[in-house]
């Protein structure tokens, strides 16, 4: 195998290698509840249904007033 042969496979290769390991280390950083956004957890939901529940009780609370000049 000459160098013309070697170099292109060897990149993608080492392009590929990189890869995997990005996605394994994204992963396995994932894992870990704490490196997760607040809001994927449970009480995350529960609190972003009661803001929505708050939003719409605003809505309805709201009076309508005609526009002014």
């Amino acid at each position: 195998m000459n160098t013309a042969e070697y170099l292109p496979s060897n990149n993608l290769f080492i392009l590929i290698a990189i890869l995997l390991i990005a996605v394994g280390a994204l992963a396995w950083f994932m894992r870990k509840r704490s490196n997760r956004h607040p809001m994927d957890t449970p009480r995350g939901h529960q609190i972003e249904e009661q803001r929505r529940e708050e939003a719409l009780r605003a809505r309805e609370n709201v009076i309508d007033k005609p526009p002014t000049r």
